[in-house]
């Protein structure tokens, strides 16, 4: 009779400790992250500047964007739900775009922002129409957009500067997914990803072109 106590006793533990870790999030990024911009300067058109990110998570869910990965205060911060959807985004660097996003919103894009925040949901592949909404001030804008997701190669991959030189052969192999954001047939913004990858390794707008280090 004692035995079977201790026994039903380890069980109800053991299912009670389960049954915790899974009102637990798993980490959505997988932070620690580093990731290198490079910035296009409109004077001479050539790409110059150069500033490195760091995302390093917070409490819960919310993540931190810091220029350099040096500085005591982020200029973003990121908040995901369990299911790793972005949810929110808090501007530090300008305090201009604050809010809240609808985990069913399809993209949550940057629009040129100096912080590389972009999110492309990676795991809804095909061409799609989106109705992309902006938020300035009061002020809401509803912009028609084209998705588009394609599998590349690395050589293809590093052929367009994607990945740098000599790092191709970590990614032979992998399903590389280039997913592209295209409004009037031109480029919004685009990111590869390796599949099952929780963070692009490559973003690109019109104004920056940013490398997530190894």
């Amino acid at each position: 009779m004692i035995i079977r106590k201790c026994v039903f006793i380890a069980l109800l533990a053991m299912t009670l400790a389960v049954g915790a870790a899974g009102l637990c999030p798993a980490d959505p990024l997988g932070a620690p992250l580093v990731i290198q911009s490079r910035y296009l300067d409109p004077a001479t058109g050539r790409w110059g500047q150069e500033i490195p990110w760091q995302v390093r998570g917070q409490d819960g869910n919310r993540y931190g964007i810091f220029r350099g990965g040096r500085d005591d205060r982020p200029a973003m911060v990121l908040t995901y739900d369990g299911t790793g959807r972005l949810t929110g985004i808090q501007d530090l660097l300008s305090g201009t775009e604050s809010r809240d996003i609808d985990p069913k919103e399809p993209v949550t894009l940057s629009w040129g922002h100096p912080v590389p925040f972009d999110d492309l949901d990676p795991v809804n592949p095909g061409p799609q129409s989106l109705t992309v909404r902006k938020q300035v001030g009061a002020t809401a804008f509803a912009y028609r957009m084209t998705k588009e997701t394609r599998f590349i190669t690395p050589e293809e991959a590093l052929a367009e500067g994607m990945i740098p030189r000599g790092r191709e052969a970590s990614f032979q192999g992998k399903a590389l997914q280039l997913i592209t954001i295209l409004q009037d047939k031109a480029l919004v913004v685009r990111q590869l990803w390796v599949k099952g990858d929780k963070w692009w390794i490559y973003e690109e707008t019109g104004m920056r072109r940013s490398w997530r280090e190894p």
